[in-house]
């Protein structure tokens, strides 16, 4: 179960929250699930003699995950053989990473652990892009059970 409650800041700083609403899923929730849930709000003013509404709709969407484990991050080369290999526990990936002279694109493997203890791996392939920095997107589990994202920069030797 999951509760979406609006939090909200006067004028002078002090901050509450309101009730917002709720949302669940039932049984086994498998990785891919998506639940969305939408909070709307309008408040009306009248300042001389006119009346002003102010709308604002957010809509948030819940995604399930399986707790990643570990990640490997390769470095492969223009003839798809890997130039650098390393492996990480997920919330010890870097902020950055060096690529090394020879790679021409990054492999990065996130080895997740399944509703009944099975290794599942996702992959997403990355690369060398002259135009912008390139962010390798990984993800950790807090204690709590939450599956946060983490990006991680690549510096390209060119």
């Amino acid at each position: 179960m999951y509760y979406a409650n609006p939090v909200y800041q006067t004028a002078d700083g002090r901050v509450y929250v309101t009730r917002g609403s709720g949302i669940s899923a039932s049984g086994e929730v498998s990785e891919g699930t998506e639940l969305t849930s939408a909070l709307d709000e309008e408040t009306n003013m009248t300042e001389g003699g006119k009346t002003k509404t102010e709308k604002c709709s957010v809509t948030i969407r819940y995604e399930a995950m399986y707790r990643p484990v570990r990640i490997t991050v390769c470095q492969m080369d223009q003839g798809h053989e890997i130039v650098k290999k390393d492996v990480y526990r997920p919330e010890e990936m870097p902020e950055q990473i060096m690529a090394e002279k020879a790679t021409e694109y990054i492999l990065v493997e996130i080895e997740k652990e399944g509703l009944s203890g099975e290794n599942v791996a996702a992959r997403e392939v990355y690369g060398y892009e002259p135009e912008g920095d390139v962010w390798l997107e990984s993800f950790s589990a807090r204690e709590d059970g939450i599956v946060v994202k983490q990006e991680t920069r690549v510096i390209w030797k060119t």
